[in-house]
């Protein structure tokens, strides 16, 4: 983990020397972030809670990408999101 502890050093002081505009951040180190953590008083940073693909048209989405997948397991060509097991993801 130390490298991760690097890196997050890394990034606070890139953000305060200005090396850096600002940063949107939903993944910190740690996680979650101490209340006395340099990031949440920056003002060029922005922080949102961890909860990758919540939206109001989830759902949705999740539906029509599902309804394409289907259409495209008929008709024959690679259907949409797979995932490449040899890659890992």
């Amino acid at each position: 983990m130390g490298w991760i502890t690097r890196r997050s050093d890394a990034l606070v002081k890139a953000l305060e020397q200005k090396q850096i505009a600002g940063a949107e951040l939903n993944v910190t180190y740690p996680e979650p972030l101490p209340v006395c953590h340099p990031l949440w008083d920056m003002k060029n940073v922005i922080t949102t809670h961890h909860m990758p693909g919540i939206s109001p048209r989830r759902a949705d989405f999740l539906m029509e990408l599902f309804c394409e997948n289907r259409k495209q397991y008929k008709a024959g060509p690679e259907m949409l999101s797979v995932v490449d097991k040899v890659k890992g993801y």
